[in-house]
């Protein structure tokens, strides 16, 4: 398997991080299988090799860490102290997963159900409440994980290696999201968030109910001149975000295309979309302001204004060249 999906062996060394963990008499059993992965070519195969085994050198007793003196020495160089190899691997052992869960100790619904969703990506909404948990939790299984060093490690390694983190909208973490709600209890961790650096790019959903528009306010997004399936999934999937009425676009058919879906993240699914030729675009948005509609054309320019900093009109019409600038009421 690693000689045809080499990066495949980053899963097979997360696993003997956790077996190392969970039964110590096989540390160094684990550590044996990891050392030749140390000085792989492959970056992050490497790098998550180099993390594992200065963590498990750090849980060995003194006699048993001389056995592995050679591997000491290599975890320890540092020939790139400002390189971007030793901000991986320090992210990686500090990381709540690789560096602290603990699949003996961890074994709670708390843990199960709540932490590891909420911090691989899972929105905060969609995560099962600590309190049901509590309140709902007849076995014999804890519901409450009481381990403080693992609910304040950082999820590093999600927030970093996202793939979506690159063509998504982010939203910086707040001191408001740590808040408690009153009557919360208290003999659980359940309000402990994890710090994430101010560089890391972490992803997170939106609450529609909170950012969608008001209900006595229609809003059409026309991007027909848009011919970049890029483009149009992005616009499709803010769309949605924030409860646009109809999407319009040249082509229905490119809600189809690979790059389209690859941001759209299967808003499409959600969002009406509706299309409008080019040469049917004068028509339609003169029909548009007969229904009391306000045409405005936007493009991001350098004195563009932040979307949260304009108020639309109730009846909202976006996206239009300098051909149709006769018939706009406002132009952004």
């Amino acid at each position: 398997m690693a000689a045809q999906r080499i990066g495949s062996m980053c899963s097979w060394l997360n696993v003997l991080m956790l077996i190392s963990r969970a039964a110590v008499q096989h540390t160094d059993t684990c550590l044996d299988k990891i050392v030749v992965w140390c000085t792989a070519q492959n970056f992050p195969v490497r790098c998550t090799a180099l993390a594992a085994a200065r963590l498990m050198l750090g849980s060995l007793d003194k006699e048993k860490r001389k056995k592995w003196r050679l591997v000491k020495a290599i975890v320890n160089f540092d020939a790139e102290p400002s390189g971007n190899s030793r901000r991986v691997i320090d992210n990686l052992c500090a990381d709540f997963y690789f560096a602290k869960l603990h699949v003996a100790k961890h074994f709670d619904f708390q843990t199960i159900l709540t932490e590891i969703a909420k911090r691989t990506g899972m929105p905060p909404e969609e995560t099962i409440p600590v309190k049901i948990i509590q309140e709902l939790n007849y076995s014999e299984l804890k519901a409450c994980n009481e381990d403080v060093e693992f609910l304040e490690a950082p999820s590093d390694v999600y927030s970093a290696l996202s793939k979506n983190a690159s063509c998504a909208p982010t939203m910086e973490n707040s001191e408001d999201d740590s808040v408690p709600e009153s009557g919360e209890p208290q003999d659980c961790s359940e309000d402990v968030i994890p710090s994430v650096s101010s560089a890391s790019s972490f992803q997170r959903k939106i609450v529609k109910e909170e950012s969608s528009i008001a209900d006595d306010t229609s809003l059409i997004v026309v991007a027909s001149l848009v011919d970049k399936p890029n483009n149009l999934g992005g616009i499709c999937r803010t769309s949605e975000i924030f409860g646009v009425d109809v999407l319009v676009v040249a082509d229905i058919l490119v809600a189809q295309d690979s790059n389209f879906k690859a941001l759209s993240m299967s808003s499409e699914s959600w969002q009406k979309i509706e299309a409008v030729k080019p040469a049917n675009l004068l028509p339609y948005l003169q029909n548009l302001r007969k229904e009391g509609y306000t045409v405005i054309a936007a493009e991001q320019t350098t004195d563009s204004v932040m979307m949260h900093d304009f108020v639309f009109p109730k009846k909202v019409k976006y996206m239009a060249p300098g051909s149709v600038l006769h018939r706009l009421n406002f132009w952004r």
